[in-house]
């Protein structure tokens, strides 16, 4: 092998990575693009929008004490700080065999079978409904729960439902920031969206279906996202935050405030 050979392998190694590189810088533009008369994001705006998401995600562990006519009643309660709309993840325990040293010991592990939701709160006591979970019932001793581990978020940029231009770069950056400072979630930033969408051919500029943002949602590895439009309201521009289950397809949970203005 002569070595133009050797340094057109070497050249066509780095494509990909130079490929990479120019849509991860070009993300990085489109989202530093904002309007310069407007002032710069109140912190407390933002996180006063991550602490309305957050209360959807107490980190609670209960248990399936009945179900009736369709109805789940959960041993959670409003002392759980659970909110109508909240979803849990249903387990179901099974027991599992090994063998150590000629000896069979049994334990027992948890699966995920799926999610129920919140209808109606009460002191002691939720009653809940089973999510699209085709062939799953719910059953008695079913534990139900709220990860205790950070949430992970897909940021979608700031959509701007504004007449005159806004710098939802800016915005983006600071929801994001927001998010991850409040300690209940990590973040997917929305530069890696970008960049997915761009290597797949798929602007966002032309909207995310439910289907695209399921296969984004599992080749970027979240699991839920966070849809965000500035619109006007009296004129003033207010944040609409919403989160979305890719999985399930539903609204999850939803958040607002006021920004600052010019």
């Amino acid at each position: 092998m002569d070595v133009i050979t050797i340094r057109d392998k070497a050249a066509n190694r780095k494509k990909p990575q130079q490929s990479r590189a120019w849509l991860l810088c070009l993300a990085a533009l489109l989202l530093a693009l904002c309007g310069s008369t407007w002032s710069q994001p109140d912190a407390v705006v933002f996180a006063d929008v991550a602490e309305q998401l957050a209360r959807y995600f107490p980190k609670v562990t209960g248990e399936v004490v009945k179900v009736e006519d369709g109805d789940i009643y959960l041993s959670l309660g409003a002392r759980d700080d659970i909110l109508p709309g909240t979803q849990l993840t249903l387990l179901r325990s099974r027991e599992a065999a090994s063998a150590t040293d000629g000896e069979q010991a049994i334990s027992r592990l948890e699966e995920a079978i799926g999610y129920v939701i919140v209808e109606q709160i009460f002191e002691g006591y939720a009653l809940a409904k089973l999510l699209a979970s085709p062939g799953t019932e719910a059953q008695r001793g079913d534990k139900v729960r709220i990860t205790s581990g950070p949430v992970t978020l897909g940021v979608l940029p700031v959509v701007n439902g504004m007449p005159q231009p806004l710098p939802h770069g800016r915005w983006t950056t600071a929801l994001q920031s927001a998010l991850e400072a409040n300690g209940r979630f990590r973040v997917v930033t929305a530069n890696r969206i970008l960049l997915w969408s761009l290597e797949h051919d798929t602007p966002l500029e032309n909207g995310v279906s439910p289907d695209l943002l399921r296969q984004m949602a599992q080749a970027l590895r979240f699991t839920y996202a966070v849809v965000a439009l500035v619109k006007d309201v009296g004129g003033e521009p207010v944040l609409d935050v919403a989160l979305l289950s890719p999985q399930l397809q539903r609204l999850v949970a939803s958040g607002s405030a006021f920004l600052p203005t010019p």
